[in-house]
């Protein structure tokens, strides 16, 4: 099983795709922090414990002395250093849309990736049909304003097409 430190812009769009339940279906585990938490809604976070519940979420605790030490940008949030720091903490992946998270990730030398790669391994694991896949993420720009590139979505929809 593949951990994966998960911020809340990813939480928030696999919410509004209900894509939650896929995720006791694949090989993931996702980590995140009680400080992401916190960023979501009531509902939002209601959601996620049905994913705590069967052990495909775990919330864990990063203390400010962790977070400190590692002299991060002042431009990221508490909440954004904080799964940085669990990241390296926990040698994992991260899974973030926010720029300069990714960017900061990249310069720490961790491996990030965000929404269209998830949608790729989903869609490649046969999880998700490329049709629906198409739907979700026009559904998150167009609806939900999810920032993605275009260029990177205009592949991947026509790739999804031919499939």
């Amino acid at each position: 099983m593949t951990i994966y430190v998960t911020d809340a812009n990813i939480f928030i769009d696999l919410i509004y795709a209900g894509l939650l339940d896929i995720f006791p279906l694949t090989d993931m585990k996702l980590v995140t922090t009680l400080l992401i938490i916190d960023e979501l809604d009531s509902d939002q976070q209601e959601k996620l414990q049905a994913l705590v519940a069967r052990e495909i979420l775990t919330i864990m605790d990063v203390d400010l002395p962790e977070i400190v030490i590692l002299n991060l940008p002042n431009g990221l949030s508490l909440p954004d250093k904080s799964v940085l720091c669990l990241a390296i903490r926990e040698n994992s992946t991260l899974l973030s849309g926010d720029g300069l998270v990714r960017r900061t990730a990249e310069q720490l030398g961790l491996n990030v990736y965000g929404l269209l790669w998830l949608f790729d391994e989903l869609v490649n694991a046969e999880l998700m049909p490329p049709k629906t896949a198409i739907e979700k993420l026009k559904f998150l720009i167009e609806e939900k304003g999810s920032r993605q590139p275009s260029s990177e979505c205009e592949k991947r929809f026509e790739k999804w097409k031919k499939q």
